[in-house]
Order: C-alpha cells, then sequence, then structure tokens
C-alpha cells in the first residue's frame, strides 16, 4: 500500500496525526490530521476482519471470574479512605 517505505508513511500520516492530536495545532493542522486518520482508517479497515463477540463466543470457552479479596497496604487503605470523603463517591 505505502511501497514499504517507512518515510514516507511517517511524512503522509504519522506525522499530520499526530501535529493534529498536540494541544498548540492550529485549525488546518487537525482537519489535515482529521482527514488523514480517517484515510488511513480505510486503508487498514481493508484488511482487518473484526470479529463481534457473539460471534467469537461461539468458539471460546465460558467466562470465568474470580474475586480475590486482599489486605490493602497503609497507603492503599489512607488513599481509598480520602477517595471515599471526596466529593466523587
Amino acid at each position: 500500500v505505502f511501497g514499504g517505505d517507512a518515510n514516507r508513511f511517517k511524512h503522509l500520516f504519522d506525522a499530520p496525526i499526530s501535529k493534529a492530536r498536540e494541544p498548540k495545532a492550529t485549525e488546518d493542522q487537525k482537519a489535515t490530521g482529521l482527514a488523514r486518520a480517517r484515510e488511513l482508517n480505510r486503508i487498514v479497515s481493508q484488511f482487518i476482519l473484526r470479529r463481534t463477540s457473539k460471534i467469537i463466543s461461539k468458539h471460546l470457552p465460558p467466562k470465568t471470574e474470580m474475586i480475590v479479596f486482599c489486605k490493602m497496604a497503609d497507603l492503599q487503605r489512607k488513599l481509598y479512605q480520602k477517595f471515599l470523603q471526596s466529593s466523587y463517591v
């Protein structure tokens, strides 16, 4: 697809997409990065086979969950207590 040239890939996709994600990116850089990301996604999606969990579950063993309780270290306990007293809870 890219002729095996890493520099060309960096120039066409990596650099513009990375620049677009920087906090100080201009609107033009963001637009270019988004366009290149979409183009790269279009190209790559041709080679990726996506399977839903519904399809895959027929070929996997049943899901197993294990709950293990462990004693917290002092620092973990202190942080947990602070969290419980915060406005997030």
